[in-house]
């Protein structure tokens, strides 16, 4: 059996977190009975499994059709993995169905976005619930009191800031129209913001990307479901990449890198590389 293929690309960030951590984060599993995410995902979990990581983030787009049995695969799928684990809504999910399939997360305590901000071997995870109904694009300007309140009681430069939406263009046009709106704004409340975050990290576009954002780190994590092509110019023809992706963030010696890494989705880890990679 052949190998799993990874592919980093790391950024670094120095940051005064001294203790080492690693968190995953997945994105646009986007599951339904029709297709074989599902079986993607897996291959994800798979090669998470050798690492397990501290924190886990799933960044939104679960299921589609309001497949509400997918919601408990996708749980299951992740149970070999013993971390704590954050779930934000997507556009493709249903908000109220997610609370009803998932009753045993216990982090989302606003009576209805899913936001959640909880400490983790000191770091501050937080996570922006950016969805509008029935949208696919996201907003943030009325959640940005909440944010700033919730970062002035983090500890200092110890947040990281998730959402499902992107906040910076990806230069992908047709990606680009379904946005988080107002980004500007939440340029401008991090520029005078007393305690920013170290870094911002979405989903959405369907593959991976790297910026800034007033003066912070920020990224688009890939998708489990199939990228979407890079299309910077409309007229290019340009075929999808296939391998499912994810992103691992690693806080070691007071810095954080985070990696992009793209798994062979259609074989899982062989015992040998489990090996090599435990050893």
């Amino acid at each position: 059996m052949s190998q799993s293929k990874v592919f980093c690309v790391a950024f670094g960030f120095h940051s005064i977190f001294e203790d080492a951590m690693l968190v995953a984060q997945i994105s646009d599993v986007h599951a339904n009975p029709n297709n074989d995410n599902l079986q993607r995902l897996n291959a994800v979990i798979a090669w998470l499994e050798v690492i397990q990581p501290d924190v886990l983030i799933v960044s939104g787009d679960l299921v589609d059709d309001r497949w509400a049995d997918g919601y408990g695969l996708i749980m299951d799928a992740l149970a070999p993995l013993s971390g704590r684990r954050f779930v934000l809504p997507g556009n493709a999910d249903d908000r109220h169905l997610m609370r009803e399939c998932l009753p045993k997360e216990d982090y989302w305590h606003h009576p209805y976005e899913m936001h959640f901000a909880e400490s983790v071997g000191g770091v501050t995870f937080v996570g922006v619930d950016t969805c509008l109904d029935g949208k696919t694009e996201g907003s943030i300007p009325e959640h940005l009191s909440w944010l700033e309140q919730t970062l002035d009681r983090c500890e200092p430069r110890t947040a990281f800031l998730f959402t499902h939406q992107h906040l910076f263009p990806s230069g992908i046009e047709p990606a680009d129209k379904f946005i988080c709106q107002g980004a500007d704004q939440f340029e401008s409340m991090l520029k005078s913001c007393s305690n920013p975050p170290i870094a911002i990290s979405s989903g959405h576009v369907h593959r991976s990307m790297s910026s800034m954002i007033a003066g912070a780190p920020a990224y688009i994590c890939g998708s489990v479901c199939f990228a979407n092509p890079l299309l910077l110019d409309v007229s290019w023809q340009l075929p999808s990449e296939q391998l499912p992706a994810l992103m691992l963030h690693d806080f070691r010696g007071g810095r954080l890198v985070s990696s992009h890494v793209s798994v062979d989705g259609l074989n899982a880890l062989s015992s040998q590389s489990r090996h090599l990679v435990s050893a």
